[in-house]
């Protein structure tokens, strides 16, 4: 078991996917979107995959979706349906994307004592909307493209804000290039484990500290 971080954190780098919120609906309702439109499942289902490469946009999306499909396009095009489509999409998002129960109380609670700094992987401007839809409480938002890039924004972190940084998220293998990059004197790494967990399998390289849920953090903070 790691050791228990000796000073309270000067940051809570958190990540947000399946640690702060989830989607409740499995793509079936983007899907939907395509589907309408004479494309078939399958074919829809490959060019979300395609999108998430780099970070997922709902505009890349639609461009796979062109360059992969047999579909005939709508009326006018494909670039004459994204206004209808896109509008569709946030309808989606909006019914789709939940936070955990404990996440909003949380984070308003924490920010009031430390900053926090929401480390995501995807693109920018679609992790920002997806964030903002749930008007959490955080000091910034930091995302990055590259899948294996959040020690980048840790490292930020450490420069803005010291040290220790309590580092969250619930893929082990982020917390693992955390530990490889930085000492626990530096970063105290947290799994995030619910019971809804996707990663049951997962093993990691490092050990790290443990948590059911993210009330469980406060234990590393002064009242």
């Amino acid at each position: 078991m790691p050791k228990k971080i000796s000073s309270p954190p000067a940051c809570l780098a958190i990540d947000f996917d399946n640690t702060i919120a989830y989607f409740q609906d499995t793509y079936e309702g983007l899907f939907d979107i395509f589907i309408r439109r004479g494309v078939l499942k399958d074919k829809a289902a490959k060019a979300y995959e395609i999108a998430k490469e780099g970070g997922f946009s709902f505009g890349k999306m639609i461009k796979s979706v062109e360059k992969e499909t047999d579909a005939n396009p709508p009326a006018g095009g494909w670039k004459q349906e994204k206004e209808k489509m896109t509008a569709e999409f946030g309808v989606w998002l909006k019914n789709s994307l939940i936070l955990f129960p404990e996440s909003a109380s949380f984070l308003a609670q924490i920010s009031k004592k430390i900053p926090v700094v929401i480390v995501t992987f995807g693109n920018r401007s679609y992790q920002r909307d997806k964030i903002s839809r749930l008007k959490i409480s955080a000091r910034e938002i930091m995302s990055t493209a590259d899948k294996n890039g959040k020690p980048d924004l840790i490292k930020k972190c450490l420069e803005k804000y010291g040290q220790p940084v309590l580092f969250a998220d619930d893929k082990g293998e982020e917390l693992d290039r955390a530990r490889d990059n930085f000492s626990e004197k530096k970063v105290t790494t947290v799994r995030v484990r619910r019971a809804s967990w996707r990663y049951k399998r997962e093993k990691t390289r490092h050990r790290h500290i443990t948590v059911s849920n993210l009330q469980e953090l406060k234990k590393f903070f002064k009242n």
